[in-house]
Formats: C-alpha cells, structure tokens, sequence
C-alpha cells in the first residue's frame, strides 16, 4: 500500500517536476520503498564509496531526472553538497558553490582507507578544525553544531593532530 501511495504520488508530481530529488527508502533493506516504486523504471540504485551517504540512487520516472538519497539527515545533506550542490551550480549557477579550504586538524583521526569520508567539525578562530560527533553519522547535534564538512580522501586511513585536510563552509 504505501509503494502505491509513493507510485501514485510520483506520478501526479513529476508532470509538473524538473527533477525528482527523494530522501530515505534507497538502501538494501526489506522494506526500502523508493527502491521498490521505482522498480519499474530506469533507476539504478548503488552503493557510492562516501562515508556518511553510500546508498544513492540515479535515474528518471516518467522521463524526469531523479536523485535518491539515503534517509539519513546527515548521509542526506552530504550527498546534497558532494552531488547535487555541484550540478544545480553548474546548471543554474545557484545555490553557490562551496569553496573549499585548508585547516589543520587539532586531534587525529582515522578514516575507512576504501571511502571518502566527510566528517563535521567547526573551524577554530586559529585556522584548526575540531571534529564533532565522530564517524556517526546519525548525531544531529554534532551536525548542528557544526560551520564545516570536512574531507578525508579515499585511500588515507589516519590523520595526525597538524595535519591539513580540505573543509568546506556550512
């Protein structure tokens, strides 16, 4: 029932849409209802290698882009900002692009080597970011708290307190 509530209401709102952009429902799960309405239509669903916001889905319903993204509040805002910030700039040149920056890490951290990793943090008015809410991306509060996404590559697996790493402005 709620496939065909989802169906339905997608169907009704795409003829009217320029894109289709949904939150949650995406992943591998029994019960992962995006996924199942779209089904029927020329979407993939995969798994990205970014930590928070691996489960993602592309593709159009009804001849509409659409974007599928984990339901997560904090998977979702980064897959936000890493994928579709970046194409509604180039495309629209709104909203602004984020300028990346440099700042040194005041503890260290460890990241999956096989992931980009982004992480929350807050940018110190001594050009140092400190880190909040660890690799959880389920902590709103560390997110809320937050003026920084910060980037660890793929392939890097441990940073020390001084390094540099890549922040963007929240």
């Amino acid at each position: 029932m709620i496939r065909l509530g989802c169906w339905s209401l997608l169907r009704a709102e795409s003829q009217r849409a320029d894109l289709i952009v949904t939150t949650g429902g995406v992943s591998k799960g029994a019960y992962e209802v995006v996924r199942q309405t779209m089904a029927d239509q020329p979407v993939e669903f995969l798994h990205v290698a970014m930590q928070p916001g691996g489960p993602q889905g592309i593709g159009t319903f009804d001849d509409v882009p659409f974007l599928g993204f984990p339901g997560n509040p904090v998977s979702c805002l980064v897959s936000f900002e890493m994928f579709l910030r970046p194409a509604l700039s180039a495309i629209l040149g709104a909203p602004a692009p984020r300028l990346p920056l440099r700042a040194r890490l005041d503890q260290p951290l460890s990241s999956p080597g096989q992931k980009h990793q982004v992480r929350r943090g807050s940018l110190q008015p001594d050009g140092t970011v400190q880190l909040a809410g660890g690799e959880a991306s389920h902590l709103m509060h560390a997110l809320a708290g937050s003026n920084v996404l910060v980037h660890v590559p793929a392939g890097v697996t441990e940073l020390a307190a001084g390094d540099e790493v890549e922040v963007w402005m929240l």
